[in-house]
């Protein structure tokens, strides 16, 4: 290894245009919002108390976190 700007795979790698973190940011902010906004009105469509709870606290967030990471593969795919 003579080079100092090669990889373990020996590619030479240059650097890219900077990722927009502050959109992430903001997405992230938006599920906790959504979370506390709607997951009240999601768990009281379920007539179990436990899965209620369980659908709107924890699958609802889980769900919208998939949604983000998706939209930030995507945009980072894009750069």
């Amino acid at each position: 290894m003579s080079e100092e700007h090669m990889t373990l795979l020996g590619r030479d790698e240059t650097k890219g245009k900077i990722y927009p973190l502050f959109i992430e940011r903001i997405l992230l902010i938006s599920v906790v919002v959504l979370t506390v906004v709607y997951g009240g009105n999601i768990a009281d469509h379920f007539s179990s108390s436990w899965m209620g709870f369980t659908i709107g606290y924890i699958m609802f967030p889980m769900a919208l976190l998939a949604v983000i990471e998706m939209i930030g593969r995507f945009i980072q795919s894009q750069q």
